[in-house]
Order: C-alpha cells, then sequence, then structure tokens
C-alpha cells in the first residue's frame, strides 16, 4: 500500500497517511512534494505538462512533480516522477539533476480543495525534448521559453500557488543554465 509522511511545517515528521485521507489534513500538516524544471540545453525551452482532465490537477500546466512516497527523499521521488510522468530515464535524470530548493511551504488549490506541501525544485538540463507521456495523467507537454515558463507559473496560469516569491528559485535555474551553478545535489539528503 502507498503511504505519504505528513510533517508539521518545519519539517519534522508527523507518520504515515494513506492517499486516501489526505484530503482530511489539518490546517498545519504538510506532505512532501518534488517539482522539476526540465529545460533542453540547446534553447534554453522549459517542459510544462497539461494534466488530463480525469486525474489530479485536471487540466492544469504543470512542470513535472508529484509527492514524495513513503520512506521516499525528494531525490527519489523526482527520478520517479521524471520516469513515470514523460519517459526520462532514470540514468538520466540521477546522473544529472540538480537540487535547487529545500522544502518550501506551499498551499495548492484543486478542486475545491486546499493541500498544503513542502516542495523541493529540481532542475534537469537535457540533450533531448523526447518524452514519452504516461497518459493517465498527462495529457501532452509544450517546451516553452524559459522566462514565458516563470510569468506562467508567477501569474498562478500553472498548478502553482499564484503571488508566491518564486525568484530565488528562478535566479538558481538561470544560472544552471548559464553554466553558473554546476553542484549537483546530495542524493542522500
Amino acid at each position: 500500500m502507498q503511504l505519504y509522511k505528513a510533517y508539521k511545517e518545519n519539517g519534522k515528521s508527523l507518520g504515515f497517511l494513506e492517499p486516501r485521507n489526505e484530503e482530511k489534513l489539518k490546517s498545519n500538516v504538510y506532505l512532501k512534494g518534488v517539482a522539476c524544471f526540465v529545460i533542453d540545453k540547446k534553447t534554453n525551452r522549459v517542459l510544462i505538462e497539461k494534466r488530463t482532465a480525469n486525474g489530479m490537477n485536471p487540466n492544469q500546466y504543470d512542470l513535472v512533480s508529484g509527492h514524495v512516497d513513503g520512506t521516499e527523499i525528494g531525490y527519489q521521488a523526482i527520478v520517479r516522477e521524471l520516469q513515470e510522468e514523460v519517459g526520462i530515464k532514470i540514468e538520466e535524470s540521477s546522473a544529472n539533476i540538480i537540487k535547487i530548493s529545500e522544502a518550501i511551504p506551499m498551499t495548492f488549490e484543486s478542486m475545491g480543495k486546499s493541500r498544503r506541501f513542502l516542495v523541493e525544485f529540481f532542475c534537469l538540463l537535457r540533450n533531448s525534448t523526447e518524452t514519452e507521456l504516461q497518459k493517465s495523467e498527462v495529457d501532452c507537454v509544450e517546451w516553452i521559453d524559459m522566462e514565458e515558463a516563470f510569468i506562467k507559473i508567477q501569474e498562478g496560469e500553472t498548478r502553482f500557488p499564484k503571488n508566491f516569491d518564486y525568484e530565488p528559485i528562478f535566479k538558481k535555474v538561470r544560472e544552471i543554465c548559464l553554466g553558473k551553478n554546476k553542484k549537483c545535489i546530495d542524493k542522500n539528503k
């Protein structure tokens, strides 16, 4: 059975939760989530996915993202999500992914409900725009200009909360794309 680990805003664990009980979370309880800026090295365009009409976040635009399941750490969760949602091979993502933030508290609105997550952001530079979509979750993908993607996120045109200060995250993504930040993540955190 798949389980989510519940947390306080400060990151302290509160134990495990079955996904069917996610909607019953108190306002001070968070789940962990991950999101990844997948970027084509040649064009600096960002992969934006459109979620299917029948899943979580129906018809919304999104980065590759998802829950941290059970005993996973953020790194493991994003590598899994990249494979599941858009078919990026584990070998490619695990060798090239860069963590750009620690867990940031965020509140997401979906289907009239609020869900709180501690979100870790990652960046993956690719030499390819090839994808293989998980049709049960992802309807289609677009590769859009990096700054356009940032505007869509900032203005609430994606599932990410509007009126949040994303600039520190965007700055790190820009630095990575310009080659100023070559630091890879510690895969054990």
